[in-house]
């Protein structure tokens, strides 16, 4: 699994961990909080992979590319603090946590998919884990149930709130190439996620109309 062209690894998993608590205290009620935290606490997040095959597919691609997410939507609720920001910034550190069950190691220290990968996966996973943990929340359930947008791409229900629609747009843009959304000489190589951030946030405010909803 190789780096993404462009992406600039120098965050370190104490960075990233930091800042995601960050916006967890700061923005999101104790419930969640609590949750973050723990999930925080397990090393696997930080070395996960985000995908094999596809978006962040390397060692440490889970925890990076939750962070992207979260950043778009913090700075999507800072242009509109009316928003839920359990639902947006709490499930954008949430949305993808249960993928540390989705990849395990092989015989030959290679990631592969799981028996719960097959059976469970992280989109139902990481919902089961919210209502569980954080009982009447079926607003955050349904952005974690919604966040891959399609059911042909693994979500059993279409986002419906302003929330849950922020929250697919920033994970699907944040999981393509970079390339994809940000022309090459505009990525700061240096100071590459903060370049990356606006770009996908204004990219965000035109999707679904949703420069009308964030002004």
């Amino acid at each position: 699994m190789s780096e993404r062209i462009g992406e600039t690894p120098y965050t370190s998993a104490e960075e990233i961990k930091k800042e995601l608590l960050e916006y967890a205290t700061k923005y999101c009620s104790s419930s969640f909080v609590e949750l973050i935290q723990e999930t925080l606490s397990d090393y696997r997040f930080f070395v996960a992979p985000g995908s094999i095959g596809h978006h962040h597919a390397y060692v440490g691609g889970l925890a990076k590319h939750t962070l992207e997410v979260a950043r778009v939507c913090v700075e999507a609720y800072k242009k509109q603090p009316k928003l839920d920001p359990d639902c947006l910034i709490g499930c954008a550190i949430l949305h993808d946590c249960c993928k540390i069950y989705e990849y395990v190691l092989d015989r030959h220290g290679q990631y592969e998919k799981s028996e719960y990968y097959n059976l469970v996966g992280h989109v139902t996973g990481g919902a089961m884990l919210v209502d569980r943990r954080i009982p009447g929340r079926q607003d955050a359930v349904h952005c974690l149930l919604s966040h891959h947008g399609k059911r042909e791409w693994g979500s059993p229900v279409t986002p419906r709130s302003v929330e849950a629609k922020i929250l697919h747009d920033a994970d699907y843009l944040c999981s393509r190439e970079v390339e994809e959304v940000i022309p090459a000489e505009e990525v700061d190589k240096e100071t590459f996620y903060p370049a990356h951030t606006k770009h996908m946030l204004e990219h965000v405010k035109k999707t679904h109309q949703l420069d009308v909803w964030l002004g």
